[in-house]
Formats: C-alpha cells, structure tokens, sequence
C-alpha cells in the first residue's frame, strides 16, 4: 500500500532491471560502475528455467536461446515502468558510445513495486543482435564509465518519442549505431559510418569528399583523439570512395576487400568521436563548419574552432 500511494502521488519507486547484454566483456566481477550500475559474469541461475509448481502439478518455462557476455544489474528511482525503460535504452546507446561496440541487450527483466508489475518481474526481449564490435571493461574504467553515463545520457534522445523529429547528431548516431551491427561484407559498415560523417559535417552538394575529409581530420586533431590528420583525411577519403561504389550497386575486387576490413574499425572510431563530440557542442552545425573552414585557410582561427569545442569533455 505504502509504494501504492507514492505512485498515485507521481513519486519515484526503485525498479531493477536485469539485462543480458552482447558486446561488453568484463575482466572483473562484479565490476562495480556506481552504486546504481553493476556489471557481473553470468551464473548458473540466469541460465536456468523458472518452474512454478501448485497443487495440480508444475509448469516449466525453459529460456530462450540468447548470446550474451555479462549481465547488467541497473537501477532506477522513476515514476513508471516506461520511464525506467526509456533511462535503461539510453544507457544502452551511451555504452555504444563510450568505446566503439555494438552493445545490446536481447532480454531483460524489470522488477518493481508499480501497479503495472506489482512486484512480479516483467521479462522483455528484442531481436538477438550480432555484432563485430566488442570491447572489454576493467576496474580502471568503472569512474570514468560513470562520470561519462551521468554526463551523456541525458544527452541523448528519448527511444520513445522518435516521432518528435531527429537532429543531425541523433540521425548521425543511428547510422553509427547501424553501422555497429551490420553483416557481410565490410563496404556495408563502412558506408553508414561514412553516412554518420557526413549528416554531421556536409551541407554542401560539391566536393564532398575532399570537405568531409579535410573536416574530419581538423576536428579530431583539435579533439586531440587522432594526432595524425593526413592520415585521417586519408583513410575517410578512401571510405567515402568505398562507399560511393557501394550505394551506386558496385563492389570491392577481392584485392581489396582485406583493406576494407581493416579501414572499417577505423572509421567507425572516427564516426563515434564525431557523434560524442557532437551531442556535447552548444553551437549550431553551420557555424562549427564555417569554423572548420577558415580555420584550414587562417590558422588565426584555429582559436574560435577550440573554444566552440571546449565544452567535449568525453572523448
């Protein structure tokens, strides 16, 4: 009765979610993030059937087939069960971001004192994801993960109200995030990492590969993430080229598909950079690009392109 009232009085109540999450490994566990985020190696009982017995006999429900690394224990203080989902779909898309991994969470489960689940533990799942993207957390990183959790998250858009229109940064994250789980041949991730690139630094219709390219690589060497900018102009050049083929319905020669393979982890660490630094800028696309620009022409501006990016903190 006592979380009954303080749901009608729209007061937050703590709901526990359980996720089995693909794209994340941990070198420890549990592996402590917050007081609110734990990271753990999975047990014998998250793998095990729920049987529920009565008087006239059981029912067995055996898991389904899922693939998964580590379990997620998260929690939320929140009105609703909805608001607790759309806070741990969010936490989802930050993690994608904080290194260059398709992270994913095929099932999870929310328990909560609401009248919805009224203490029972509703069991929710999406389509397994694979991805060819993965990266390992370890004791050293379980500040700096938070800090960047508390600091992007509400950064990024509500999964829920997808409707209400899309900006340039969030249409940029979904082609990076697409690009995260794509199959096949490589020319695929390549192409929408590219796309990620150009939704947030082309407005312009004429040499867009040299712009896109000579952009890229000025904005991550003042980031301080890729110290090395003809190479980056290079490599995004070359992904722009592979990518023009690839959506006029051409492929790559078996010769150089093993430079592809290796130009796509690449470019997608130049796509997530750009998208994390995007979601952290106060300044509009169009003055950052004018910025850009004369900054390649008059290294004098080169002091206007750094204080428009002082506010990227997270990297």
């Amino acid at each position: 009765m006592k979380a009954l009232g303080r749901e009608l009085e729209d007061q937050p109540l703590p709901v526990k979610v359980t996720a089995f999450l693909s794209g994340l490994a941990i070198c420890e566990s549990p592996l402590i993030i917050s007081d609110d985020f734990i990271l753990r190696r999975p047990t014998p009982e998250d793998l095990a059937e729920e049987v529920l017995m009565d008087e006239f006999g059981s029912l067995s429900f055996p898991q389904g087939s899922i693939f998964f690394d580590a379990v997620g224990e998260f929690s939320f203080n929140a009105i609703s069960q909805g608001v607790a989902q759309r806070e741990f779909l969010r936490t989802l898309d930050a993690l994608r971001l904080f290194r260059v991994g398709g992270i994913a969470a095929s099932r999870y489960l929310m328990r909560s004192s609401h009248s919805f689940l009224q203490g029972a533990t509703g069991i929710l799942s999406e389509p397994q994801r694979f991805s060819r993207s993965a990266y390992s957390l370890s004791i050293s990183d379980a500040a700096i993960l938070n800090k960047f959790l508390r600091d992007v998250v509400p950064l990024l858009q509500d999964p829920f109200h997808s409707e209400e229109g899309f900006t340039e940064t969030q249409i940029a994250y979904v082609r990076y995030r697409d690009a995260l789980f794509q199959h096949g041949p490589s020319e695929r991730a390549i192409s929408l990492a590219i796309a990620a690139l150009e939704a947030l630094l082309l407005a312009e219709r004429s040499e867009l590969t040299h712009r896109l390219a000579q952009r890229v690589s000025l904005l991550l060497r003042i980031i301080r993430t890729q110290t090395n900018p003809q190479l980056t102009y290079e490599n995004v050049k070359e992904g722009y080229e592979i990518r023009s083929k690839f959506v006029h319905g051409h492929s790559l020669k078996p010769k150089n598909r093993p430079k592809a393979d290796s130009l796509m982890p690449t470019l997608l660490e130049y796509a997530r950079e750009c998208v994390l630094a995007f979601f952290q800028l106060k300044i509009p696309k169009s003055l950052l690009l004018s910025q850009l620009d004369r900054a390649m022409i008059d290294p004098s501006e080169l002091r206007a392109v750094e204080e428009s990016l002082a506010p990227v903190v997270h990297r």
